[in-house]
Protein backbone atom coordinates (compact mmCIF):
# COMPACT_ATOMS: atom_id res chain seq x y z
CA UNK A 1 0.00 0.00 0.00
CA UNK A 2 1.19 3.38 -0.84
CA UNK A 3 1.08 6.07 1.63
CA UNK A 4 -0.08 8.91 -1.29
CA UNK A 5 -3.48 6.73 -0.44
CA UNK A 6 -6.30 9.47 1.31
CA UNK A 7 -6.61 7.87 4.59
CA UNK A 8 -9.66 7.38 5.88
CA UNK A 9 -11.35 6.35 9.41
CA UNK A 10 -14.62 5.48 9.90
CA UNK A 11 -14.36 7.23 13.60
CA UNK A 12 -14.48 10.43 11.77
CA UNK A 13 -16.87 12.99 12.26
CA UNK A 14 -19.69 12.41 9.01
CA UNK A 15 -18.30 15.40 7.02
CA UNK A 16 -14.90 14.79 7.00
CA UNK A 17 -15.86 11.44 5.92
CA UNK A 18 -17.92 12.73 3.18
CA UNK A 19 -14.37 14.94 2.18
CA UNK A 20 -12.19 12.10 2.28
CA UNK A 21 -14.49 10.51 -0.24
CA UNK A 22 -14.24 13.28 -2.52
CA UNK A 23 -11.04 13.61 -2.29
CA UNK A 24 -10.55 9.72 -3.54
CA UNK A 25 -12.72 10.35 -6.36
CA UNK A 26 -11.84 14.09 -7.42
CA UNK A 27 -7.82 14.82 -6.61
CA UNK A 28 -5.42 14.49 -9.69
CA UNK A 29 -2.99 12.37 -8.06
CA UNK A 30 -3.47 9.29 -5.66
CA UNK A 31 -1.42 6.88 -5.25
CA UNK A 32 -0.23 4.22 -7.83
CA UNK A 33 -3.02 1.83 -9.21
CA UNK A 34 -4.25 0.51 -12.48
CA UNK A 35 -6.49 2.96 -13.58
CA UNK A 36 -10.32 1.48 -15.91
CA UNK A 37 -11.22 2.78 -19.12
CA UNK A 38 -14.13 4.88 -16.78
CA UNK A 39 -10.90 7.10 -14.83
CA UNK A 40 -8.69 7.10 -18.01
CA UNK A 41 -11.72 8.63 -20.00
CA UNK A 42 -12.10 11.26 -17.08
CA UNK A 43 -8.46 12.05 -16.94
CA UNK A 44 -8.50 12.50 -20.70
CA UNK A 45 -11.29 15.11 -20.19
CA UNK A 46 -9.84 16.78 -17.53
CA UNK A 47 -6.30 17.39 -18.79
CA UNK A 48 -7.22 20.86 -20.66
CA UNK A 49 -8.72 22.13 -17.04
CA UNK A 50 -5.77 20.32 -14.58
CA UNK A 51 -2.24 20.68 -17.10
CA UNK A 52 -2.88 23.19 -19.66
CA UNK A 53 -3.22 26.15 -16.86
CA UNK A 54 0.29 25.38 -15.98
CA UNK A 55 1.83 24.81 -19.29
CA UNK A 56 0.75 28.39 -19.68
CA UNK A 57 2.40 29.30 -16.94
CA UNK A 58 5.65 27.98 -17.73
CA UNK A 59 5.25 29.62 -21.33
CA UNK A 60 4.88 33.28 -19.76
CA UNK A 61 8.01 32.25 -18.07
CA UNK A 62 10.27 31.56 -20.86
CA UNK A 63 13.14 33.87 -21.55
CA UNK A 64 12.56 33.98 -25.24
CA UNK A 65 8.50 34.27 -25.15
CA UNK A 66 8.86 37.61 -22.65
CA UNK A 67 12.04 38.99 -24.86
CA UNK A 68 9.77 38.16 -28.14
CA UNK A 69 6.95 40.06 -26.41
CA UNK A 70 8.58 43.14 -25.32
CA UNK A 71 10.05 43.72 -28.12
CA UNK A 72 6.77 43.40 -30.13
CA UNK A 73 5.42 46.45 -27.42
CA UNK A 74 8.33 48.23 -27.37
CA UNK A 75 8.39 48.54 -31.16
CA UNK A 76 4.39 49.38 -31.74
CA UNK A 77 4.90 51.59 -28.46
CA UNK A 78 8.23 53.55 -30.74
CA UNK A 79 5.77 53.70 -33.90
CA UNK A 80 3.39 55.43 -31.65
CA UNK A 81 5.81 58.02 -30.58
CA UNK A 82 7.23 59.18 -33.60
CA UNK A 83 3.73 58.31 -35.96
CA UNK A 84 1.10 58.08 -33.95
CA UNK A 85 -1.78 58.87 -36.25
CA UNK A 86 -0.35 56.74 -39.09
CA UNK A 87 0.27 53.80 -36.07
CA UNK A 88 -3.53 54.32 -34.78
CA UNK A 89 -4.64 53.63 -38.35
CA UNK A 90 -2.47 50.33 -39.01
CA UNK A 91 -3.64 49.20 -35.42
CA UNK A 92 -7.83 49.80 -36.19
CA UNK A 93 -6.97 48.01 -39.79
CA UNK A 94 -5.41 45.19 -38.29
CA UNK A 95 -7.76 45.10 -35.62
CA UNK A 96 -10.87 44.96 -37.92
CA UNK A 97 -9.40 41.92 -39.98
CA UNK A 98 -9.63 39.96 -36.23
CA UNK A 99 -12.97 36.92 -36.62
CA UNK A 100 -15.96 39.13 -34.32
CA UNK A 101 -17.39 36.55 -32.14
CA UNK A 102 -21.37 36.23 -30.95
CA UNK A 103 -21.85 36.56 -27.25
CA UNK A 104 -24.10 33.32 -28.20
CA UNK A 105 -21.29 31.48 -29.24
CA UNK A 106 -19.22 32.19 -26.49
CA UNK A 107 -21.83 31.61 -23.73
CA UNK A 108 -22.39 28.08 -25.40
CA UNK A 109 -18.76 26.91 -25.35
CA UNK A 110 -18.45 27.96 -21.31
CA UNK A 111 -21.48 25.48 -21.18
CA UNK A 112 -20.34 22.85 -22.91
CA UNK A 113 -16.98 23.43 -21.13
CA UNK A 114 -18.66 23.46 -17.87
CA UNK A 115 -20.85 20.24 -19.11
CA UNK A 116 -17.53 18.21 -19.99
CA UNK A 117 -15.69 19.13 -16.74
CA UNK A 118 -18.41 18.15 -14.41
CA UNK A 119 -19.02 14.76 -16.60
CA UNK A 120 -15.45 14.32 -16.39
CA UNK A 121 -15.12 14.36 -12.55
CA UNK A 122 -18.11 12.23 -12.52
CA UNK A 123 -16.35 9.87 -14.69
CA UNK A 124 -13.25 10.02 -12.70
CA UNK A 125 -14.49 9.15 -9.34
CA UNK A 126 -16.45 6.34 -10.68
CA UNK A 127 -13.75 4.80 -12.10
CA UNK A 128 -12.20 5.19 -9.01
CA UNK A 129 -14.87 3.66 -6.85
CA UNK A 130 -15.44 1.23 -8.90
CA UNK A 131 -11.71 0.48 -8.70
CA UNK A 132 -11.69 -2.58 -5.89
CA UNK A 133 -8.41 -2.78 -5.37
CA UNK A 134 -8.00 1.02 -4.81
CA UNK A 135 -11.36 0.76 -2.68
CA UNK A 136 -9.86 -2.06 -0.47
CA UNK A 137 -6.30 0.20 0.12
CA UNK A 138 -8.76 3.24 1.29
CA UNK A 139 -10.97 1.02 3.58
CA UNK A 140 -7.80 -1.11 4.88
CA UNK A 141 -7.51 -0.60 8.58
CA UNK A 142 -3.81 -0.37 8.68
CA UNK A 143 -4.56 3.34 6.37
CA UNK A 144 -6.88 4.37 9.14
CA UNK A 145 -5.51 7.30 11.72
CA UNK A 146 -4.93 6.87 14.93
CA UNK A 147 -5.60 10.32 17.20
Amino acid sequence: MNSNLIQYSSNSWLPIRFFDHLRLGFQSEIQEHQKNNLEKLGDAGLYPIENLPRIVWDITKNPRVITAVGTAFLMLADSYAFYPSETESYVRRAYSLLPEIPFWAIKFGAYLLSIETIASFGARAEGRFWNTKLMQDFYAPTNKKTD
